[in-house]
């Protein structure tokens, strides 16, 4: 059996992973398990054993394309009519590179074209997330990230929990993010960089902070277990923890990065009113409507 599968009670009322109340950045254990599966992993879901035990150790985990050819197609097709739209261009949802006009991300992306909310509901996706946090699940956050060749600008070192925990009210580490290429991610396009093991530990934020690890927590945490290009060709997914921290380079390339990322959160590990006292996020940030999402037939 993986360490720590042991399966949590619910609702969770006291705040375990305290940040934005000191001056100095903390490291502190991670108190909940990584993946809620059974001893045979093999029985709960498509994963197997080997694979869980991976994704547990390193808190990512790399698998073969899990969408057909012709639906890749299609969502790639459907990126740029969908990015120039007027109405959307001018939408809160809608992020752009901090020196340019230039559009990097796009929240809520299935909440704009029933084509990305097809893909978010493929059963082949949902039944690992299932798995792997041992529930049904619900979309938490969708997104649509675009690193234009020569405007792609990097993503420093950071960890989704933390955020999703203070501004949203995420109570426990049941969550996963599922990343979907829709381009290749190479080495010089600005594929997500993650470092294996470091989702084991929770960063506790000052109070003044831009949501970023500082440079000495990065340098370390990278000595400590190395940095991971997750690089492959389009249709190439990977799963990763909420707590891995992980980051980006600049597009250096002649190519476009075009990435999907579904969040998936346990429908046992609804939001909360925000630690910390923060205002919560609007809708297209974090859904808090914990119904499972039901894969597409």
């Amino acid at each position: 059996m993986p360490h720590g599968a042991t399966k949590l009670a619910t609702p969770y009322a006291e705040d375990r992973y305290p940040s934005r109340q000191t001056s100095r950045t903390a490291l502190m254990p991670r108190l909940d398990p990584v993946v809620y599966c059974d001893a045979d992993a093999s029985a709960g879901g498509p994963l197997d054993v080997r694979e869980v035990e991976r994704y547990e150790r390193d808190g990512f985990l790399l698998v073969d394309t899990l969408l057909p050819p012709e639906q890749l197609a299609t969502l790639h097709e459907e990126v740029a009519p969908l990015l120039r739209a007027p109405a959307l261009r001018q939408h809160p949802a809608c992020k752009r590179e901090a020196d340019s006009n230039v559009i990097r991300s796009l929240f809520d992306v299935t909440g704009f074209s029933p084509l990305f909310l097809a893909a978010a509901r493929a059963p082949e996706i949902i039944r690992i997330a299932e798995q792997l946090l041992g529930s049904q699940v619900y979309l938490y956050q969708s997104r649509l990230n675009v690193k234009r060749t020569r405007y792609g600008g990097a993503f420093n070192w950071h960890s989704d929990f933390e955020t999703w925990h203070v501004h949203d009210g995420l109570p426990r580490m049941r969550m996963l993010t599922c990343l979907v290429c829709l381009t290749a991610n190479t080495a010089f396009n600005g594929p997500l960089l993650c470092i294996p093991g470091s989702h084991r530990t929770y960063f506790s934020l000052p109070r003044q902070t831009p949501e970023f690890l500082d440079a000495a927590t990065a340098r370390r945490l990278r000595q400590q277990g190395g940095v991971t290009r997750l690089e492959g060709p389009p249709g190439t997914v990977a799963f990763f923890d909420c707590n891995l921290a992980h980051s980006s380079e600049s597009n250096t390339s002649r190519q476009d990065r075009i990435n999907l990322y579904f969040v998936y959160n346990s429908v046992l590990n609804p939001p909360e009113a925000p630690f910390s006292g923060f205002q919560p996020r609007p809708d297209y940030h974090c859904k808090r409507n914990a119904g499972p999402i039901l894969p597409v037939p």
